[in-house]
């Protein structure tokens, strides 16, 4: 092998041993990322299960708490209804 042949080889040596690091330590990375993304997916799926479930919760309590409200909103307008007549002198 010529000098010329010698300083190629070595150069070229040198810039697989170059990548082969840099795709090491991209590969290192890339790991570190996905379990991020990972723990990530993790804690919103356990959050949402969570906001599901306080749906879930208020939506029981609600319900009775509406057909209260509404229940007692007709009987004050009775109410209302029988003062106004009381008011005028309205007999029923």
């Amino acid at each position: 092998m010529t000098l010329a042949e010698q300083v190629i080889m070595i150069i070229l040596a040198v810039t697989l041993a170059l990548f082969l690091i840099l795709a090491i330590i991209l590969v290192i990375k890339l790991m570190k990322v996905v379990n991020n993304v990972r723990d990530i997916t993790e804690s919103t799926k356990k959050i949402a299960a969570n906001v599901e479930e306080t749906t879930a919760h208020l939506k029981t309590i609600t319900s009775p708490i509406a057909i209260i409200n509404s229940i007692k909103g007709l009987v004050d307008k009775i109410k209302n209804r029988a003062n106004k007549k009381e008011e005028y002198g309205e007999e029923e």
